[in-house]
């Protein structure tokens, strides 16, 4: 990850903490959330019959950036991401030096993921990557997209990390 995208992160949280955004209690987790752009909004929910949690993300305009961050003990495990978008042609999650991206093809619905390393070049990840995201993609009855964090991200345990998406490339 780049200098200027640990920057960003750094400041939403600041921002967080200074201004209006959305925090609260889940469980035995205190949070705070901040998402980016006009008709974004993002939620921590837990389910607690299974203690798993979920970060819901609604997103209005398609394109959005969000900053979540956990106080306390570590932060949830196992975690999903509910997108609630018309489509996902790109989702990144960063946190520490790392950003994991994902695309799915809106004509065959097939993903692909990249993983960049701090000052590294992206390179393509698979399947049996540490960094893999499994993505759910809704049926035509059904949203939203859903995908599991990676097992280096639980294994990491961030306390910050960021989300961004794009519903389709404009």
């Amino acid at each position: 990850m780049h200098i200027w995208s640990r920057r960003i992160i750094i400041q939403w949280l600041l921002g967080c903490l200074l201004a209006a955004c959305s925090g609260g209690q889940v469980g035995d987790l205190s949070y705070s959330a901040e998402a980016r752009g006009e008709g974004n909004q993002v939620a921590v929910l837990r389910d607690g019959s299974r203690d798993k949690y979920t970060v819901k993300v609604t997103s209005a305009p398609g394109i959005g950036q969000a900053v979540l961050a956990w106080w306390g003990a570590l932060p949830p495990h196992p975690l999903q991401f509910q997108i609630y978008t018309t489509g996902l042609e790109n989702f990144s999650l960063t946190w520490a030096a790392q950003t994991v991206k994902v695309s799915v093809n809106a004509t065959n619905h097939s993903v692909t993921e990249s993983l960049q390393m701090q000052d590294h070049d992206e390179v393509a990840i698979a399947s049996d990557s540490p960094f893999w995201i499994d993505v759910r993609i809704p049926s035509q009855t059904e949203a939203p997209y859903q995908l599991t964090a990676p097992p280096a991200f639980m294994r990491d345990a961030p306390t910050i990390w960021g989300l961004s998406w794009i519903d389709f490339y404009r």
